[in-house]
């Protein structure tokens, strides 16, 4: 039952003071009512600016842990590449070890074949040497036994 203010005053001056004393009544619960509301609409969006603000500190935390992460992860990788690379030299200096090590026993047959070739040779040719030095004592003394 609500009625404009000049109503309300009619209604007032025909000393209808129940209608009128009602219809303030009405009034001033209306105007709490939306006065809660408009503080409740006031609390809300409040609440919501509060929101938004921890909305965005969390997204910059969770940036922050991100990047974190993937720099971790970058250090991790490179930290297993190193490692392989390290494994990797390691397998190859022990490959060029047993290479070299299997180099030179190559070279020290090959050196002891040649060292007992010449020791043969040698021996042969003074064996010859000897053939000969043999032949010209002979040759010599028949030479003497001549003479």
């Amino acid at each position: 039952m609500l009625k404009s203010p000049e109503a309300v005053i009619d209604s007032y001056m025909q000393n209808q003071y129940s209608n009128a004393i009602d219809y303030l009544s009405q009034m001033g619960k209306m105007k709490e009512e939306l006065a809660k509301a408009m503080h409740a609409k006031e609390e809300a969006k409040r609440l919501q600016l509060e929101t938004l603000v921890r909305e965005e500190e969390f997204r910059v935390k969770i940036e922050a842990y991100t990047r974190e992460r993937e720099e971790h992860e970058n250090f991790k990788n490179k930290f297993l590449e190193l490692q392989s690379n390290i494994e990797q030299q390691r397998k190859s200096h022990e490959e060029m070890k047993q290479h070299l090590i299997e180099e030179r026993e190559r070279a020290s047959e090959n050196f002891d074949r040649r060292l007992e070739e010449i020791h043969k040779e040698m021996l042969e040719q003074l064996e010859q040497m000897r053939k000969e030095n043999e032949k010209l004592k002979q040759e010599f003394n028949r030479r003497c036994v001549i003479l």
